[in-house]
């Protein structure tokens, strides 16, 4: 497939999919009143939301692709016994263990929308595999567990009854569901010269081996103050209640622009983070900030 260096045969391409190309190349996406949405700007929007699917501009390409999240902690399978004794025994393709990862997704759904609302988007991946196998990681907490190149997922179940509305067959359920179906009567099935391309720059989403340095440091050049509050925790007794934050929620990303140091009820704040604030760190730093504790 060569690259569309045309920006209109591009534009044109993309309208084609049901969104509208507005002014200064902002992609909006037609509602069924009338009304438009706005997406983002065409040179740096990463997903478009097609009627039929969801597509990705890459290097003047643009493609179909599917999106899934990469790693599960082991927790979550270790409630379901069965799927226990698969991972245990490294069968992935028992369908106890598959029924307990996580689905991939090749329509908006609402799985999507509401992942997008509460700001966890950030943990899909883009993925163009033909037989509906994935690149997945099995963690244990901070630690990894074990990989497969080749997991087998299920498909999401909104996006399968979508299909089945679209299609009309309504014989195919989320464990016999043909991924390729996705790509059957796709016009820009490759990002790649070379056919559909693996998932496989995804990497497990734990701290490195040296966070505690990283974060660290990251204070110590913070001068130890929240970047929110500006208050000082210098103080040995207040240090606890700093944090080191990952802007883009990659735990392994620890380039300098994606750190930001914050106290922990400012880093509770951060999309994703509400959940600390059941954490007794969180009350115990409310009750001294609520008494104006001097710091």
């Amino acid at each position: 497939m060569a690259p569309l260096t045309k920006f209109l045969e591009l534009r044109q391409r993309i309208e084609s999919l049901g969104v509208i190309v507005g002014p200064e190349g902002k992609l909006l996406k037609r509602l069924g009143d009338g009304n438009d949405e706005f997406v983002g700007k065409l040179e740096d929007s990463d997903l478009i939301f097609g009627n039929h699917g969801l597509y990705v501009i890459e290097d003047g390409v643009l493609a179909k692709v599917v999106l899934h999240i990469c790693d599960i902690d082991i927790y979550w399978i270790s409630r379901r016994p069965n799927a226990q004794a698969a991972l245990n025994g490294k069968v992935f393709s028992d369908a106890h263990l598959i029924e307990v990862l996580h689905k991939y997704h090749f329509t908006n759904c609402q799985k999507l929308q509401e992942m997008t609302r509460s700001g966890r988007q950030y943990r899909y991946h883009k993925a163009q595999r033909l037989d509906g196998t994935f690149y997945y990681y099995f963690l244990d907490s901070e630690n990894l567990v074990s990989t497969n190149k080749n997991q087998r997922l299920y498909v999401c179940s909104f996006c399968l009854n979508s299909w089945k509305e679209q299609t009309g067959q309504d014989d195919c359920q989320q464990r016999n569901f043909p991924s390729s179906n996705i790509f059957a009567n796709d016009l820009f099935p490759s990002i790649s010269d070379n056919g559909y391309v693996l998932d496989c720059d995804a990497v497990p989403n734990i701290y490195a081996g040296d966070w505690e340095k990283i974060s660290q440091r990251a204070k110590e050049k913070a001068g130890w103050k929240c970047k929110d509050c500006l208050k000082d925790f210098s103080q040995p007794k207040m240090k606890p209640y700093l944090d080191c934050h990952h802007k883009d929620h990659r735990k392994y990303n620890n380039s300098v622009m994606n750190l930001e140091v914050l106290c922990v009820i400012h880093h509770a704040e951060r999309n994703g983070h509400a959940h600390m604030k059941n954490t007794p760190r969180y009350k115990e730093y409310k009750r001294i900030a609520d008494a104006s504790f001097p710091i």
